[in-house]
C-alpha cells in the first residue's frame, strides 16, 4: 500500500466493545466447517470477515456470512460437507461462486483455480491461527488485502466496510 492509500484510512474506526453474541452461531458452525474439512483433508481457507476477526483477535462487526476458499480438487467434497451439515445450495450474489445457507448463516465458496473468478491468479497462501481455543486455516494478510483491493469497487460494495477492512489488514500487517 502506498503512502497516499495508507492515509484514506487513517480516518476510519476500528469499532470496539460491541455485543456481537450473534456472531457466536456463525462461529460454531465455521467451526464445524473446518473440523470436518480437516478430518476429510480438504483443503480450504477462511477469508472474509472472519479471516478479519481471527487476525485481529476480536471482533469488529456482525458477521452475515462466512466466505471460503478451496480449490478445484476439494471444490466437490467441501460442497458435500455443507449439503450433509445441513445446508442448502442458494444462488450467489457473485459470479462463479457458489452459496449455501442453513438458518440465516451464508457460506460462500470459490476454487482458487476458476479463471474466471475475481480473485483467480492471486497466491493463496493458508496460516493456520489459533482463535478461541482452536486452529483456523485462514488465507494470508497479504492476499486478503489484494482481494480487497479487487472487489473495493465493484458495484454494491459498502466503502466504508471496506475501509474498515483496510485498516484492520493495515494493523495487522507484519
Amino acid at each position: 500500500m502506498c503512502i497516499r492509500d495508507r492515509n484514506i484510512v487513517e480516518f476510519i474506526k476500528i469499532p470496539k466493545d460491541r455485543n456481537f453474541n450473534s456472531n457466536k452461531k456463525s462461529l460454531g458452525k465455521l467451526s464445524k466447517i473446518v473440523k470436518r474439512c480437516k478430518e476429510e483433508n480438504i483443503f480450504v481457507g477462511i477469508l472474509g470477515s472472519w479471516a478479519l476477526t481471527i487476525y485481529l483477535n476480536q471482533e469488529f462487526k456482525n458477521i452475515e456470512d462466512i466466505d471460503l476458499t478451496t480449490n478445484d480438487v476439494s471444490f466437490e467434497s467441501l460442497k458435500k460437507i455443507l449439503l450433509e451439515l445441513g445446508y442448502k445450495k442458494e444462488i450467489s450474489n457473485w459470479p462463479n461462486m457458489d452459496c449455501f445457507d442453513k438458518n440465516g448463516i451464508n457460506i460462500d465458496i470459490y476454487s482458487v483455480d476458476n479463471k474466471k473468478h475475481l480473485y483467480h491468479g492471486l497466491p493463496i497462501k493458508i496460516e493456520e491461527i489459533e482463535y478461541q481455543g482452536m486452529k483456523y486455516p485462514v488465507v494470508s494478510k497479504g492476499t486478503l488485502f489484494k482481494m480487497y483491493k479487487k472487489a473495493f469497487l465493484r458495484p454494491g460494495r459498502s466503502i466504508k466496510k471496506d475501509l474498515v477492512k483496510f485498516k484492520i489488514l493495515r494493523n495487522i500487517q507484519d
